[in-house]
């Protein structure tokens, strides 16, 4: 009996020594882990009009008179900052390596923006911008974008491997394509709508009110669009859409077991 109980606390003890291992085991070799309190520190940019994204940050860009741009994360991830502008560019990331870091936050301030570009599973939310200039976005490698109250001229989106843009948008005319199971998803108004969507991907519009629309879906693809316009449409391979508003039908190709429905 005795020996059964030493037996066990010996089995009890192994266990919680080879927890600390178990959890270096988690860190890929080579790693670059975030060590320390976090901080924010700000940085001396200004005289850009694009944002480009990667390094899985998390930034947040919001509209102001001034230019100005900070970082929140561990005291020793600052010194593997990759930061920089190129031209009217300006480029977040980190330089080149594996990193596990607990927080890798970004704020940006800026008078407007022409681009904003997000790879590598990072995301970026865009608020109080109002132009009467064009926009172009780009989200790829499971990033994603979020727009609060953005108004426009044109927009020209590409998202894709398994991507998401969403958020309340007024523009001018709009393109949007859409692949590699990613999705769209907007609220508000626009012109011209000009949408390719493929891959498994899917574009919830119902809330986004165009003067037309064009529509080409493949690949098992589905959404829906709102206009009481010209409404053009192409499905094939399964694809799906439902649309809403009262349009008048332009060209319309199904095929492939696709549907077209009205909403």
């Amino acid at each position: 009996m005795g020996r059964t109980i030493i037996m066990k606390k010996l089995f009890v003890l192994i266990g919680l020594a080879t927890l600390p291992l178990l959890g270096l085991a988690c860190i890929p070799f080579g790693s670059i882990v975030g060590r320390g309190p976090t901080e924010t520190r700000s940085l001396d940019f200004s005289e850009f009009t694009k944002v480009e994204v990667s390094s899985t940050f998390d930034v947040e860009i919001i509209r102001d008179a001034s230019y100005s741009v900070s970082v929140t994360t561990n005291q020793n991830i600052f010194d593997y900052l990759d930061f920089e502008r190129n031209g009217d560019t300006l480029k977040i990331k980190l330089k080149n390596g594996n990193y596990t870091v607990a927080s890798l936050k970004a704020r940006v301030a800026m008078p407007q923006i022409a681009s904003l570009q997000v790879t590598v599973a990072s995301s970026a939310a865009l608020s109080g911008f109002t132009s009467n200039e064009g926009l172009k976005l780009a989200a790829s490698g499971a990033s994603s974008i979020e727009l609060d109250g953005i108004k426009c001229g044109d927009v020209n989106s590409t998202i894709s491997g398994a991507s998401k843009i969403r958020g309340s948008l007024e523009s001018g005319n709009t393109v949007f394509n859409v692949s590699g199971a990613s999705n769209i998803s907007f609220s508000g108004r626009g012109q011209d709508l000009n949408m390719a969507v493929s891959g498994a991907s899917r574009a919830t519009l119902k809330e986004f009110v165009t003067a037309s629309a064009k529509v080409n879906f493949s690949g098992a693809s589905n959404g829906d669009v709102n206009t009481s316009g010209r409404l053009d449409v192409t499905l094939s391979g399964a694809s799906s859409l439902k649309y809403y508003g009262n349009p008048t039908m332009g060209d319309v190709n199904v095929t492939g077991a696709s549907t077209l429905n009205k909403g």
